[in-house]
């Protein structure tokens, strides 16, 4: 997944979501949240027309393999469980903040479709050989199981997480390097992108009151706080092998479709410590997590406000409704951390949307011309993943007051 290192009713939807945003845009100010619920109701509809198949009670989310579908010829047919795991979190964010029925009925169709697909060894066996190839992909299923339960209340979806959870712990976790988990089975290096996995972790503990998932949590988020993060500057480096940081020569390189951050984790990072806040009752972690979003704030807003997408359009997005629900709802918290979201939203819906309906990498614009940037280093509208990870941006806008 870590593809960038450092070095008829549709049309109506979204003709009604831009008349709201003309009337707000008219009178001034904020928008009122009701317009961020329309913008992520049209977005989701967007998503739906070009990656759903069949009915919302009996389709699913078509298969695709490096974000397009068909698969090509040597690849699972089946299409990549990460991959519709970015649009399943899209459907249900959003179903979270509307508890719209349509909504649920998709999260329950292709939650069916999957566990039809796949065996059980198959959901929940990691590393080479298998769906989930690092700790990125095993998190993101994982986490999709989480919501598919939290969704639909199906048993069998959270023994999938459970036994995903337990393998990829056993499977890459070690004290090399301090601790942590290695990010695929080369152990060449450990990242930021196991945040995903402590929030994987830290749902199922309080899902199930087992104490082994907050152990491993709290294993995992020590070493990226002793390893990965930077004290000039409160943001974690993405990447961290037996030399240490990697880019450490170049630690500000930080810009969109490049960086040696990772604005993904980042916001993770940010809904652990609330989490973590609410689970524990140790203020230290919300003094953390307004840390991490002052961090943010300081050096991910572009000249209107709007967050850079960094590292990876295909997945910096993919936990941004923790972040909205769990981080920006936290006593303390500025309030135009909560405004840049928005911000983003807004700029996503305007100036990131193709005019068929896909979502780009440039959340600020522009999108499918030459100054594209994330088209031109291969993360493009029209993959599944990219378009996901954007929209999933303004379904949690629609979750902030």
């Amino acid at each position: 997944m870590k593809r960038i290192s450092g070095n008829q009713t549709r049309g109506f939807v979204i003709f009604f979501s831009i008349a709201l945003l003309a009337l707000a845009c008219f009178a001034g100010g904020a928008y009122a949240a009701g317009v961020y619920t329309t913008m992520a109701n049209s977005a989701v509809s967007d998503v739906v027309g070009h990656f759903w198949t069949g009915t919302a009670s009996a389709g699913n989310i078509i298969p695709t393999w490096g974000g397009y579908n068909p698969p090509p010829n040597g690849d699972d047919q089946r299409g990549s469980l990460w991959e519709r795991g970015t649009m399943y979190f899209a459907m249900a964010d959003l179903w979270q903040t509307t508890h719209d029925t349509t909504l649920q009925q998709r999260c329950q169709a292709d939650w069916n479709h999957t566990k039809s697909a796949f065996t059980l060894n198959e959901l929940t066996t990691c590393g080479v050989g298998w769906q989930s190839t690092g700790c990125d992909d095993s998190a993101w299923d994982c986490y999709m199981y989480i919501e598919a339960y939290l969704v639909t209340g199906d048993s069998y979806a959270l023994q999938c997480a459970q036994t995903l959870a337990g393998n990829m712990f056993s499977r890459w976790y070690d004290s090399a390097l301090g601790g942590g988990m290695w990010y695929r089975d080369a152990r060449d290096f450990k990242s930021l992108y196991q945040a995903p996995s402590i929030m994987d972790y830290i749902k199922l503990y309080e899902i199930t009151g087992t104490k082994s998932y907050l152990t491993h949590a709290l294993l995992c988020y020590t070493w990226v706080e002793k390893r990965e993060l930077r004290s000039f500057d409160n943001l974690y480096w993405c990447d961290y092998n037996s030399a240490g940081p990697v880019g450490a020569s170049t630690p500000y390189d930080i810009g969109q479709a490049g960086s040696v951050c990772f604005i993904g984790g980042e916001m993770t990072m940010a809904a652990v410590h609330a989490r973590l806040y609410r689970d524990l009752g140790d203020d230290i972690y919300r003094v953390r997590a307004l840390r991490t979003i002052a961090a943010i704030r300081n050096r991910y807003l572009d000249s209107h406000g709007v967050l850079i997408n960094d590292r990876d359009a295909w997945a910096d997005g993919s936990f941004v409704g923790e972040y909205a629900r769990e981080a920006l709802s936290l006593p303390g918290v500025n309030p135009t951390d909560v405004t840049a979201l928005k911000n983003t939203a807004t700029a996503i819906f305007n100036n990131d949307r193709t005019s068929t309906g896909y979502y780009g990498g440039c959340w600020d614009g522009p999108v499918g011309t030459s100054g594209d940037v994330w088209s031109n280093v291969g993360s493009t509208p029209q993959q599944i993943m990219t378009s996901a990870n954007s929209i999933n941006m303004i379904c949690a806008a629609a979750n902030l007051p």
